[in-house]
């Protein structure tokens, strides 16, 4: 993007594909650059310059949700919960949900639940279809189905309220499994917004890099548990190769190569 310098992940990159190509990056579009100019040059010993353009596949929506159960850089969450002998974990999927207005409704259901003895009540299947242990109360049976029908997976006693008011602690959970045709989905979708700048671009290839991180769950599984994808995205002709990494960002567990439409390689 024009008007600022490369990002940490965008040098990473740049870094990467030079060192694979055995040549040198040029970063084009600094502070200075005019609008649609490209992210990177990497200048090969023969001569020839490969324009770079680098992306990542973020899910949105799961930041915003992580943003409104932690907050954000600096200014951290925090969930008090007035009146509980115990600090407690909520656990929600990554799915449009109002947190705190979630929170507020679990203190009095986790009030019953202490004074019922529970520690731990797992809401991932629907209690509806499971049979209670005997003797169990009415209202903790009544609660339990509320909490699921709310959204929650699960919610567990940390340890003893530290100080003089207990505390809510949430953490982002999805019940999700690999996939690994999403794979080229978020290339494609990612490449959209780039095709412009990369056919502007006078170099002898083209290049598009992506970094996927955990707010894409069943790829970045696939990615790590996995064999590449049997086909290859289908972009634009003005794509020349596609790389595929994840993080961290100076030693990725996954790098991947594609030329379409040939197949993908595995390089790490």
């Amino acid at each position: 993007m024009a008007g600022r310098e490369p990002s940490e992940s965008e040098l990473a990159a740049a870094t990467i594909v030079a060192d694979d190509l055995g040549g040198m990056w040029v970063s084009r579009d600094g502070a200075a650059a005019s609008d649609g100019m490209h992210d990177f040059d990497v200048e090969l010993p023969d001569g020839r310059r490969v324009a770079l353009e680098v992306t990542g596949a973020i899910n949105e929506q799961a930041v915003r949700l992580s943003e409104a159960a932690y907050g954000t850089e600096g200014r951290e969450r925090r969930w008090p919960a007035e009146g509980l002998a115990n600090d407690w974990l909520v656990v929600i999927p990554p799915r449009p949900v109002k947190v705190a207005r979630l929170m507020h409704d679990m203190v009095p259901i986790l009030t019953l639940f202490e004074r019922e003895g529970l520690t731990q009540v797992n809401t991932s299947f629907n209690p509806a279809y499971r049979r209670s242990a005997p003797g169990t109360p009415p209202a903790v049976i009544e609660a339990t189905l509320r909490v699921f029908k709310m959204g929650v997976l699960e919610t567990r006693v940390l340890w003893p309220r530290p100080e003089a008011q207990a505390q809510l602690f949430v953490t982002v959970r999805g019940g999700f499994s690999a996939d690994i045709e999403r794979v080229n989905d978020l290339v494609v979708q990612r490449a959209e917004s780039k095709i412009e700048k990369l056919t502007r671009a006078e170099a002898a290839e083209r290049h598009l890099f992506v970094w996927l991180d955990g707010t894409q769950p069943e790829a970045e599984l696939a990615v790590a548990t996995g064999p590449p994808p049997t086909t290859a995205p289908h972009l634009s002709p003005v794509v020349d190769v596609v790389w595929l990494a994840t993080p961290p960002l100076t030693d990725p567990q996954r790098l991947w190569r594609v030329r379409p439409p040939g197949d993908w390689q595995v390089l790490r």
